[in-house]
């Protein structure tokens, strides 16, 4: 077998792709080929989506932000209380389970203008006001507590 350097092999290369000319019918599946293909590797790899995917995305984010707001305010509003120490210690002493339907009852994740409170966001606050420790006891003759 006789060696031919890579210009050689190059040059012809070079001219059976010069001399090469595709039948219309072949110009025509290449380009529904490649637009297939692209069209699969976009909506696989390359991120994209339908309009009615889109939507769906964008009602799921929208309502995960708005029980993160309730779920926050709800915590906001809980530590603001008059009586924090107690209801949370009351919150904590409660069963897991029935932590959300406490604070549903209590108002505490119902905003101004909703109809109903919402139970993902008391779930929500639950967790996140379990992690709260138990504020220190004000001590009696403090500035700002009323002496007995």
């Amino acid at each position: 077998m006789e060696e031919r350097t890579f210009a050689e092999r190059w040059e012809q290369y070079q001219t059976r792709w010069d001399s090469f000319f595709p039948s219309k019918p072949l110009w025509f599946w290449s380009c529904i080929g490649a637009a297939a293909l692209a069209i699969i590797i976009g909506f696989t790899a390359g991120g994209w989506m339908t309009r009615s995917g889109a939507e769906r995305l964008a009602q799921r984010a929208a309502e995960d932000a708005r029980i993160k707001l309730v779920a926050m305010t709800c915590v906001s509003k809980f530590g603001e209380g008059p009586n924090l120490q107690f209801e949370l210690s009351q919150l904590k002493d409660a069963k897991t389970s029935s932590r959300p339907s406490l604070l549903e009852k209590g108002g505490w994740v119902t905003l101004p203008g909703m109809n109903e409170p919402l139970a993902a966001a008391a779930i929500l606050c639950a967790d996140e006001l379990m992690r709260m420790d138990l504020p220190p006891a004000p001590i009696a003759g403090s500035p700002g507590e009323p002496s007995t």
